[in-house]
């Protein structure tokens, strides 16, 4: 081979094995951390229809930090215990109403519950359900939220509970008012002979796990939602499926602007 092209073939030769050595080997990617987001339905910010504006504030939230946020549809109890015990990293809950998980500060939602009565039977304020038969969904927890002890009748489905409202089963069911007053009108039962009555209006904020991970991500939960607060993209995000003002105006306040 004449030596011209020899040495062009040595240069080749050098360059290949430069550029193989150069580029990164399959086993040095490291996936990035996962966030487990287990989403409960908790009335009617939080229901199958608006479940989806969580997700994206989280994704918004965890995403530019490096974060996969992995959603997943889990039964509220479920959900709640799987964070206390570290096999899943946030869900949502009531502020204060969930023990041994580490929670964030910046609310990402609010939960207005209401009383259902029968309306020739009245209610006149929340000392009336003090000692009476109260139904409400399974793993709300709605005991800790009232200020008068009663004797809770938790149900998987709130078709249930209305029936046993209307036929005096219980004297109250306490759950989300949008949500009670559809749910009447899909039993076939005529709106008209219930009372529906707010009772107060809750924040709603993520909780994590109760450990390192855990405490990670929740400082920066609390430190991004004060930035997508003041850039304007969670106000954005919220818009985007059709929130009332109220609620925008109050999240935003809460989060610093």
């Amino acid at each position: 081979m004449p030596l011209r092209k020899t040495l062009l073939a040595v240069v080749a030769f050098l360059l290949l094995a430069s550029s193989v050595q150069a580029a990164p080997a399959a086993d040095d990617w490291t996936a990035p951390p996962v966030c487990v987001f287990g989403m409960p339905v908790m009335g009617a910010q939080l229901r199958t229809s608006k479940q989806g504006v969580f997700t994206d504030v989280l994704k918004a939230v965890f995403e530019p930090e490096g974060y996969d946020l992995v959603h997943r549809e889990l039964p509220y109890a479920r959900a709640k215990a799987e964070v206390a015990q570290c096999k899943i990293q946030c869900t949502l809950a009531i502020r204060d109403n969930v023990e041994g998980v580490t929670s964030a500060h910046a609310a990402i939602a609010l939960y207005s519950p209401a009383v259902g009565y029968v309306l020739a039977n009245g209610f006149h304020g929340v000392e009336d359900l003090a000692g009476q038969k109260v139904a409400h969904l399974f793993g709300s927890d709605i005991q800790r939220l009232l200020p008068v002890e009663i004797r809770p009748q938790p149900t998987y489905d709130l078709s249930s509970a209305v029936l046993m409202l209307d036929r005096g089963h219980v004297k109250y069911v306490v759950t989300d008012g949008t949500v009670l007053r559809e749910t009447i009108a899909a039993c076939g039962l005529p709106e008209v002979e219930f009372g529906i009555v707010p009772l107060m209006t809750l924040e709603v904020v993520p909780v994590f796990s109760p450990d390192e991970a855990g405490r990670h991500l929740c400082a920066i939960y609390d430190r991004r939602m004060r930035e997508l607060a003041s850039s304007g993209r969670l106000e954005a995000i919220y818009r985007s499926y059709g929130f009332p003002e109220t609620f925008i105006r109050e999240v935003l306040k809460g989060n610093g602007r």
